[in-house]
């Protein structure tokens, strides 16, 4: 994507808000009320090398002025590497982050609660091979803990008096940076079983770097040594996942039944790969675990079906369009493509960050205006997904039937043999259909669901003669006559 273009979209969009307003997908509410520092649980930290208590809390962003009393439920959690800036080298690394902040109180005028928590953090990027993964995967490990105790919580103040005012059965986990790694792990981390792949056990010892006779379950419910559970007689689960950069431990974690997900994230980020690669400790450069990221993700996500519900939506707004073209018609997957080798161009810090000169290295045309256009796009990308994967009022299956330009669309060869090609010719716009008629309109082959720039039809079936193509994209329909020999 160009340099400037999601400002561009931005600043369209933000126009656009002021045409039509509808709840979830546009802000209808003008400010929102942020109550900070709600305790929500406590847990075991290791940050400072001993077993201590650490008092979790989360800042909760709800629509000013709503009456509502049954609203779905974002959580989001923050970046920083496991570990507390300055320490983790970065200028970021709280619920306090600008992006957070930006991003709740945005999902909030929209007419969701948003929930930026706390989590446990602390690791040894510094040790060598064993004790770098380890230490890293247990810190991932207590955050997932950590943003299903947040659930489990806030399900137990739904139960009564419900204070926030939330639907307990409509939750989204979600996350920013290193937040992507606690949001899927929430998503998709749900047996024991799972963190004993081959890439997961100690080299040395030949156990699990994660230890569940100290660490407990992956949900928190077990108390052991290194956790307390919290709020246990409470659901744990997510209807939906985002991931804004970020990685899944392994793709295989995914299965039938489990969250839909949608993802944004920089193709040319240097610390998670964008498809199955390494992380990569942002301080020292060294290499920690073979993940999956956003883009094997979506694709894994789709193969299964777990996003139909995403998919059977129809995205038509600027940041849709822009997310397929660079995707190639993914509609959970927006690739985020920057000149140079980046991790957050959503992020923004004030000027005098101790870090500030490291942290320019992989966002060196860091600015607020730039963090706003990004996280705007973000809550456009997100937003109608969250409302199509939660089945909300305003999920839009229905394309246009606008009448395409011609070169909207291209068809060949015309005439065709045996294979006939239909693809679309404009940035950003799918075929969604494509129906075969004969000259008196009556349907012979139909495909739905498509989701492509591209489809081939083989046509061997049909009698030799003329038809009638009809193709439905995401920006409107054509018709055309196509000779088949």
């Amino acid at each position: 994507m160009r340099k400037g273009l999601l400002f561009g979209l931005a600043l369209s969009l933000g126009m656009g808000l002021q045409v039509q307003a509808q709840r979830y997908l546009s802000e209808v509410f003008t400010s929102s009320t942020k109550t900070s520092n709600v305790v929500y649980g406590v847990n075991i930290s290791v940050l400072t090398g001993a077993p201590a208590a650490d008092t979790l809390k989360m800042d909760v962003y709800t629509p000013t002025g709503d009456t509502s009393t049954s609203r779905p439920v974002i959580f989001v959690a923050h970046t920083g590497s496991f570990l507390p800036p300055p320490i983790n080298g970065g200028c970021t690394g709280g619920k306090s982050d600008y992006t957070i902040e930006q991003f709740c109180d945005k999902m909030a005028k929209r007419g969701f609660v948003a929930v930026a928590f706390s989590y446990r953090l602390g690791w040894n990027p510094l040790g060598d091979q064993d004790t770098r993964t380890g230490t890293l995967l247990n810190a991932a490990y207590r955050g997932i803990q950590d943003i299903r105790t947040a659930a489990r919580f806030m399900r137990l103040v739904a139960a009564g008096p419900n204070t926030y005012g939330v639907d307990p059965n409509k939750f989204v986990a979600g996350g920013f940076g290193t937040g992507g790694y606690i949001s899927l792990g929430a998503g998709y981390l749900d047996s024991v079983d799972e963190i004993y792949l081959s890439k997961f056990i100690n080299t040395t010892t030949f156990n699990s770097y994660v230890d569940t006779s100290l660490s407990g379950d992956p949900y928190g419910l077990w108390n052991r040594p290194l956790n307390v559970a919290n709020h246990t007689g409470y659901s744990s689960d997510f209807q939906m996942v985002f991931n804004a950069g970020g990685a899944v431990g392994d793709s295989s974690w995914m299965e039938a039944g489990e969250p839909p997900v949608a993802s944004l994230h920089v193709p040319s980020d240097p610390f998670a790969p964008f498809d199955y690669g390494a992380v990569i400790v942002p301080t020292t450069q060294q290499f920690v675990v073979n993940v999956s990221g956003s883009k094997g993700i979506v694709r894994q996500a789709d193969r299964i079906g777990i996003n139909n519900s995403i998919n059977a939506g129809v995205y038509s707004d600027p940041v849709s369009q822009a997310a397929a073209a660079a995707s190639g018609g993914a509609e959970a997957l927006f690739p985020l493509l920057r000149p140079s080798p980046e991790s957050g161009p959503w992020e923004y810090w004030a000027p005098g960050c101790p870090n500030d000169s490291i942290s320019l290295l992989t966002n060196p045309d860091m600015s607020q205006a730039k963090a706003d256009s990004y996280i705007d796009s973000t809550v456009q990308f997100l937003s109608p997904r969250i409302v199509c994967a939660l089945g909300l009022p305003g999920c839009n299956t229905t394309a246009t039937s606008e009448q395409l330009q011609p070169g909207a669309v291209h068809v060949f060869p015309n005439p065709s043999t045996d294979v006939v090609n239909i693809r679309s010719q404009v940035a950003g716009s799918t075929i969604s259909q494509v129906k075969v008629m004969d000259l008196s309109g009556r349907t012979l082959h139909i495909a739905n669901g498509l989701k492509s720039m591209e489809y081939s039809l083989n046509h061997g079936a049909f009698t030799p003669g003329m038809y009638l193509i009809q193709v439905q994209t995401t920006k409107g329909m054509m018709t055309q006559k196509v000779v088949f020999n």
